[in-house]
């Protein structure tokens, strides 16, 4: 094709689309911008018709996602801006592909609320409640509307340009009167980690007392960095289970270790508004007017002036991290300059060649729009990416009671050594946790500076996030 015909970038109507913010098992989220509007920024989800997930259950979950935000408008919602049936996506060069169920979003700049306190830490009670009143607008809007959102978790919750907190991905919407009208759903879905545990048993719940129970946990996170438990279900997590039990008492002394004040970090108001909220009895949970008339949610509440301070303060935060990072790679670049042996296993040191190339054609890095954690190695491609291998399938284990190793982890590695690429499943107990790990190499540096990024596809967020951190912190002598 003709040089003059390609396109700076591939377009959906009058929409450019200019980066991948995301992908799904059978979709893509773009960032685009609308030429007839200014190019003010969207965000658009396509779903190609060569999907094999491209049939009527999945249309339908689409639908849902789409009615309700058609329906139901608020500052604290990310809102529909365009629904498209079927449509076709021009590439580059010219090439078109056929897509279905397009929808077009508010695109929210500020990310997701979760990496703030994933990279910077947690928010103090002021500024939590904040957000917390603003998740508890949004929701109470939805519910309102006669409708209960069913996957409420921190990836949800994305923040504006202006770091308002809306909500998003309504796919899992459902009537809060239940299919059948009878006030009960049936279906467990969701995310493990912030279900309640009526679904975790798989018997029928209601909608609003399953999503303020999600919002229960997210607060707990905002408010403390961490979740209150992993898993709603007392036979496979130590934290729940003293929920379970009525120790509240153990609970609340084992998190507070390691907290700034120790026992007097969690306010009384706000243990007695965790309790209620996290009951594991729904019959006996909060309702959203009692958790809105609480006195912790009606307590002393930043002011916005205050928390766009705030953020200025993180982002100053994360700049300087950034340029410490910096300086901590030169400083390893410098060192590996000099450097003729590189670490292969434990206690082991293999002598390489300055020259050498890696034992197969390394990709080049390109940082991607989809949300991926990453760090930097000196090492030799082919050696770094054999003592990641072994890292990965090395099953983790702990000391019982009675002083006995027990494998409280295993993985399963599925991987194509050439392509520098792998599929992880992290098996803790009966839940699974997927990251994809692939290696790159950064183009205009060193020939041995290789990137290593991590992807979560499916299952927990902090599970995903923990092992990164182990694997940075093993391989901490060539970040």
């Amino acid at each position: 094709m003709d040089i003059e015909k390609k396109q700076e970038f591939a377009s959906f109507k009058h929409y450019d689309l200019m980066r991948t913010l995301g992908k799904g098992s059978y979709s893509k989220v773009k960032l685009a911008r609308d030429t007839k509007n200014n190019n003010k920024l969207v965000a658009i989800k396509l779903h190609p018709k060569t999907s094999p997930r491209a049939d009527l259950k999945n249309r339908t979950y689409i639908m849902n996602e789409v009615n309700v935000l058609m329906n139901v408008k608020h500052p604290n919602i990310i809102n529909v801006v365009e629904y498209v049936e079927e449509g076709k996506v021009t590439r580059k060069d010219g090439t078109a592909y056929d897509v279905y169920s397009i929808v077009v979003l508010e695109f929210a700049q500020g990310g997701e609320l979760f990496f703030f306190v994933a990279n910077s830490g947690y928010f103090d009670q002021r500024v939590s409640r904040f957000y917390f009143k603003q998740m508890l607008a949004g929701l109470n809007e939805v519910h309102q509307a006669g409708v209960t959102h069913r996957d409420l978790k921190p990836d949800n919750l994305l923040l504006d340009e202006a770091f308002n907190l809306k909500i998003a991905d309504f796919g899992f919407a459902a009537p809060i009167v239940g299919r059948d009208g009878s006030g009960n759903l049936l279906t467990p879905l969701g995310t493990e980690s912030y279900m309640a545990p009526e679904i975790h048993k798989q018997i029928p719940y209601k909608g609003e007392a399953v999503d303020l129970y999600a919002a229960g946990i997210i607060l707990f996170i905002v408010a403390t960095g961490i979740p209150p438990f992993m898993y709603a279900d007392e036979t496979q997590c130590k934290y729940y289970d003293l929920l379970h039990r009525k120790r509240e008492d153990i609970f609340w002394k084992q998190h507070s270790r390691g907290k700034p004040g120790g026992a007097d970090f969690f306010s009384a108001e706000f243990k007695d508004l965790m309790m209620k909220m996290l009951n594991p009895d729904p019959a006996k949970r909060m309702s959203m007017k009692e958790v809105l008339e609480h006195p912790w949610t009606v307590g002393p509440t930043a002011k916005y002036e205050e928390v766009v301070e705030e953020f200025k303060v993180r982002h100053q935060r994360n700049v300087e991290a950034a340029e410490a990072a910096r300086r901590e790679k030169e400083e390893a670049r410098k060192t590996a300059t000099n450097k003729r042996y590189a670490r292969r296993g434990a206690g082991d040191e293999v002598q390489i060649d300055e020259d050498a190339d890696a034992l197969w054609t390394l990709p080049s890095y390109n940082k991607q729009g989809a949300l991926q954690t990453e760090f930097f190695s000196m090492d030799q491609p082919d050696l770094l990416w054999a003592d990641l291998l072994k890292h990965f399938g090395t099953p983790v284990t702990e000391k019982d009671k009675e002083g006995k190793e027990k494998v409280i982890r295993t993985a399963e590695v599925n991987c194509k050594p050439e392509q520098y690429k792998a599929e992880i499943i992290l098996k803790e107990d009966k839940y699974a946790t997927a990251i994809k790990v692939r290696l790159a190499n950064v183009p205009g540096a060193d020939k041995r500076t290789t990137c290593v990024s991590f992807q979560r596809t499916d299952g927990s967020r902090f599970k995903a996030n923990e092992f990164f951190k182990e694997c940075r912190e093993a391989f901490a002598e060539s970040v």
